[in-house]
């Protein structure tokens, strides 16, 4: 786990409340709480998307687009205040 090490000695004790990455091993159990990375999780749907029979995959992606539409809009929406 030399990836692991490399993030504890660069972040040198400090421990964040949220650590956002993608699902590298390395980087998991670096800060109390942790979130994959919105576009990490998408890359890795759309391969399970063309890759599955299975739905869940599909769901899933359906899910995440209007995610992201949502944000862009609420995005826009600050922006223009």
């Amino acid at each position: 786990m030399r990836g692991a090490v490399v993030v504890r000695e660069t972040m040198d004790g400090h421990r964040p409340a949220v650590w956002i990455s993608d699902r590298y091993i390395a980087q998991q159990g670096q800060a109390v709480r942790h979130q994959t990375c919105l576009a990490h999780l998408a890359r890795d749907v759309a391969y399970a998307v063309a890759v599955s029979t299975d739905l869940v995959p599909l769901r899933l992606q359906l899910w995440l687009q209007s995610v992201f539409a949502l944000a862009a809009v609420r995005y826009a929406f600050i922006v223009t205040d």
